[in-house]
């Protein structure tokens, strides 16, 4: 999951140190990036040994003497299998298509396997991918979410490349104001799990 800060009309992606920090017994790599559109953001990515899901915790950081104002982008991209492209699964209002009234999303292909066990180079599934993205009541709303099917060109040695299409997930929050000296963090949840747990 990409994250992006905009800052008046300059976008820049997030990349991070080289290197980062281990926390929460091994489970969790945090990364800082030192000025990125006057902030200092730190990304906290949290992957529990005994499920699956990943918990990723960015906070802004804003070490100057006046007030920032961002705007924060979160992008995945889902590539598609060797007979199928991702599609939405489901969302949390229950439209076929995510918006900032969702809280989370699911996304997927048309086969309900396990990916973890099915896997192999000649026959692969998309896993069911459930993105999280706001809570009930957040005090930064989303401003947008919305799932998009891309043309890209693809070189793999897993399935036939050429031209197809990816899946791209996206959540965007507008005007966040970064108070001088405070910070402001971002909570997102991705999890996988077979399409039958949606039914559970």
């Amino acid at each position: 999951m990409n994250l992006y800060v905009t800052l008046g009309n300059s976008t820049t992606a997030f990349t991070g140190a080289t290197s980062g920090t281990q926390a929460q017994n091994g489970q969790e790599i945090d990364i800082l990036q030192a000025n990125l559109a006057g902030l200092n953001v730190t990304r906290k990515v949290y992957v529990s040994n005994t499920g699956y899901f990943a918990r990723y915790l960015d906070i802004l950081n804003n070490p100057s003497g006046s007030p920032i104002t961002v705007g924060v982008q979160y992008t995945t991209n889902i590539r598609p299998t060797n007979t199928s492209f991702p599609e939405v699964l489901s969302t949390s209002t229950g439209e076929t298509s995510p918006s900032n009234q969702d809280d989370w999303v699911t996304v997927g292909d048309n086969v309900d396997e396990d990916a973890t066990q099915t896997f192999s180079r000649a026959n692969f599934v998309i896993p069911e991918l459930m993105f999280v993205y706001q809570g009930q009541n957040a005090p930064v709303p989303a401003t947008s979410a919305s799932f998009n099917l891309l043309p890209v060109d693809i070189v793999t040695q897993i399935f036939q490349g050429g031209n197809s299409e990816i899946g791209q997930v996206q959540s965007e929050f507008s005007n966040i104001t970064i108070p001088a000296g405070g910070s402001v963090a971002f909570l997102n949840f991705r999890a996988s799990f077979p399409r039958s747990c949606l039914r559970s």
